[in-house]
């Protein structure tokens, strides 16, 4: 018996084959001098991309900003766990990739987890109206699919899944992480784009400065936790369903909204305008100089 783990509703459907027009871009030696050791170039997304997208599902991922460079550059010590489609970064493999059946709508495209790979949903309306194995084939809404495939550049493999992505700072486009699993992810500055986290299950999100964004949205569930350092936005939206954390230590925002379904906390330091709340449980907001 299959066993579905989470549905997460579609908030935007990245249309598959586009590869060849992804705007991923090849490596240079300037780009690749801020390479840490051990890691591997595998991937570049062009700086014209209207924004990024990265979905994890049991890593820890850095996303930091570089000046002097020219592309937004991918690398990992594992190459072969990651796909990268258009803007797209998703993990698609690793040692401890959950097993059985999740099925799950992103603003990445559908995937199905299954047996620990993933697999990219046909389109269907956004239905999944059948999943089943047949002599090893997965088959989703009457269609054969495939697993998602990594990257074909070598890389060490040695010790958990580690990945960075590198932005130049004249990027001003948005940033949208879906994160799952045991999944951490770092995020040092972001400025001027909007950014949209979703934390799940027992994912960590930390950003140290996000800076005059158009809009931060955080929606945790599960034991998930965000914290912020700074921020300054135009709309702030945080949202936890389950017993979560979203932190923010300092922040400004001209319209700001914070919900609860459960028991989790929402700890807002700073000046925020024309709040909304609203708590359903035992959950905390609290709003704090």
């Amino acid at each position: 018996m299959w066993r579905v783990l989470f549905l997460v509703l579609v908030f935007q459907v990245c249309l598959p084959g586009f590869a060849a027009k992804s705007g991923i871009t090849t490596d240079t030696a300037a780009d690749n001098m801020f390479i840490p050791p051990d890691f591997v170039n595998f991937a570049q997304i062009s700086p014209d991309a209207p924004e990024i997208i990265l979905a994890v599902e049991g890593v820890k991922a850095t996303i930091k900003r570089v000046p002097k460079i020219s592309q937004i550059t991918i690398a990992s010590n594992c190459p072969g766990h990651w796909n990268c489609t258009r803007n797209v970064i998703r993990q698609v493999a690793a040692l401890n990739m959950p097993k059985g059946v999740a099925i799950r709508a992103d603003s990445a495209g559908g995937v199905a987890l299954v047996g620990g790979k993933v697999y990219g949903l046909p389109s269907s309306g956004g239905q999944i109206k059948g999943l089943k194995i047949e002599n090893g084939q997965v088959i989703i809404n009457g269609q054969a699919v495939q697993p998602l495939q990594g990257s074909d550049k070598a890389g060490s493999c040695t010790g958990p899944d580690v990945l960075e992505v590198q932005v130049p700072d004249t990027y001003m486009g948005d940033l949208r992480l879906l994160i799952n699993g045991n999944s951490q992810v770092a995020v040092d500055s972001w400025k001027n784009g909007a950014v949209q986290a979703n934390v799940a299950t027992n994912g960590t999100l930390s950003a140290d400065k996000l800076e005059k964004v158009a809009k931060l949205v955080i929606d945790v569930q599960g034991t998930g936790k965000a914290h912020v350092g700074n921020m300054t936005a135009k709309t702030l939206v945080v949202n936890i369903v389950g017993d979560g954390k979203i932190t923010i230590d300092h922040g400004t925002a001209d319209v700001s909204n914070a919900t609860i379904s459960g028991t989790g906390t929402i700890s807002l330091h700073g000046k925020y305008n024309n709040m909304q709340k609203d708590v359903k449980g035992q959950g905390v907001i609290e709003i704090l100089d």
